[in-house]
């Protein structure tokens, strides 16, 4: 939500209020975390070596890095609003939407490759 906000989507919606989303969203990351890793380890020996699940946690840990800086970026003072039309966190913000895309592309192709045998 933060991401699509600074991207020029429901301009209205003010920033200050999405800021309490961030533990949310680092809590629900830590979630999917332990149970992705618990699916990785189940068949460690196809998934890991998979250049698909390679290309999917480089994604995953770059969305991770982008968030990280925008989350810093963005609340770090009073000047939320004016911020949000930074040209440099839109980039952040689209290439953060495109990383999570991809994540999710590659793995459902690493499902369905699991799948097919």
């Amino acid at each position: 939500m933060v991401a699509v906000r600074l991207l020029g989507f429901a301009p209205t919606m003010r920033l200050v209020p999405l800021k309490k989303l961030f533990p949310i969203m680092w809590f629900g990351f830590a979630i999917n975390t332990f149970s992705g890793s618990g699916l990785a380890a189940a068949a460690a020996t196809q998934t890991i070596p998979d250049p698909m699940f390679i290309a999917k946690i480089t994604c995953v840990l770059g969305a991770v890095v982008i968030l990280r800086v925008l989350q810093v970026r963005v609340f770090r003072d009073s000047e939320l609003e004016n911020k949000s039309l930074d040209a440099t966190n839109k980039f952040l913000a689209g290439s953060l939407l495109c990383l999570w895309l991809l994540a999710m592309i590659t793995g459902r192709v690493i499902a369905y490759k699991f799948f097919e045998g």
